[in-house]
């Protein structure tokens, strides 16, 4: 693996785990055990470096998400299972993170702004009308609306103003909000699957 690519990879182990405002390049450096001179000769600073791996991890966020839709067999299952990806890839993530992106990084701020409200947005419209379609949604929602209040729902449980991190895990609080979401738009026959599943996570959990 290339320095450059070992650096990235490096960088991303810790933005994840302690947040991007708290990671020094020093802190990078002794982390892959070389000088922050090397650092430097591949990157310009640690802006270029949280730039980079900010489009590299919606890049592969949008890859992973992608097989998740094709692999769904229905609306709502296609629902259920980008939660269970957001479970996993998002449970280990700093509450700084994307606070951190916002502030401190506007241009990687951009990034993933694009990404929830172009790929996202466009992605939880087309579940809504396939779940109208294949009779799981109520006809006649408002599409546009729905869409934007679930991408906002994501997003919210991020927001440890609303949701401090020593009283709510952002895990329950994302799975609350799906529940009263799908409850809100389904069918009868919608409803018998969301049903379904609740009855078989709390078995497992």
């Amino acid at each position: 693996m290339e320095i450059k690519d070992r650096i990235l990879e490096a960088s991303e182990v810790l933005f994840l785990k302690y947040g991007v405002k708290s990671i020094t390049m020093d802190e990078i450096a002794k982390h892959l055990g070389i000088s922050k001179k090397t650092i430097y000769q591949c990157y310009r600073d640690k802006d270029e470096i949280v730039y980079l791996w900010t489009k590299h991890w919606m890049d592969r966020d949008q890859e992973n998400m992608c097989e998740v839709f094709a692999a769904s067999a229905n609306a709502i299952d296609e629902l259920l299972r980008v939660s269970e990806h957001i479970r996993v890839n998002f449970a280990s993530i700093h509450a700084s993170l994307l606070f951190d992106l916002q502030k401190y990084h506007p241009q990687a701020w951009k990034i993933y702004l694009h990404h929830k409200r172009a790929f996202i947005l466009d992605r939880i419209t087309d579940n809504l009308r396939r779940g109208v379609s294949e009779g799981l949604y109520r006809p006649g929602i408002r599409i546009d609306i729905l869409a934007r209040l679930r991408l906002e729902q994501v997003q919210l449980a991020f927001d440890g103003g609303v949701f401090p991190i020593d009283t709510f895990h952002f895990i329950e609080v994302q799975e609350e909000f799906l529940s009263h979401f799908l409850r809100g738009i389904v069918t009868e026959k919608g409803l018998n699957l969301v049903d379904d599943f609740e009855k078989m996570r709390k078995r497992y959990n």
